[in-house]
């Protein structure tokens, strides 16, 4: 059962997660995790090392964005009704500038983009046509760490808004 999660605090900890695990991991684990220490010892047994499988849109194939893939399989497993939740984060997540978050220990200035696509490879591009750095940069990676956190605030924010409706 989904308990109401601090967007900001979510966002963080997708940051911190993303140097762990990358991009799935760190919203999957930020989402889930945070829920699961809420509920008690029962819950904390899911072996979230299993996320690491998205970094990089599928083990870097470029293909969904792993903070996307991430945050759909915690709908799946937090809501009682994920499918809204996953089309208001995927329709946000083309037509927003983003990363619209700027986490705590960031090096580099925050470039905001609009991916226009769910995908991973279009949102880099875009990303690097805006930024003018290149797609293998340290710059690059930070966004990504930072998109993990804006993209798990978002999903906690949406979690937030069902269970208000449902109560």
């Amino acid at each position: 059962p989904y308990r109401k999660l601090d967007p900001a605090a979510t966002g963080e900890r997708a940051f911190k997660g993303y140097a762990k695990g990358h991009c799935m991991y760190g919203t999957f684990e930020a989402l889930v995790g945070a829920t699961a220490e809420q509920l008690g010892a029962e819950y904390q047994g899911f072996p979230y090392e299993m996320m690491t499988y998205g970094a990089g849109g599928v083990q870097g194939w470029a293909t969904l964005c792993g903070c996307l893939n991430g945050a759909a399989a915690a709908f799946q497993i937090l809501s009682p009704k994920p499918e809204p939740l996953t089309d208001a984060l995927y329709s946000w997540y083309e037509k927003t500038a983003l990363p619209d978050f700027v986490p705590q220990g960031t090096k580099f200035p925050n470039i905001p983009s609009v991916a226009g696509s769910p995908l991973c490879h279009p949102s880099i591009s875009k990303w690097c046509i805006a930024s003018k750095k290149k797609s293998f940069s340290a710059e690059r990676k930070e966004r990504c760490g930072v998109l993990t956190g804006a993209v798990a605030k978002k999903a906690a924010e949406l979690l937030n808004d069902q269970l208000l409706m449902t109560a």
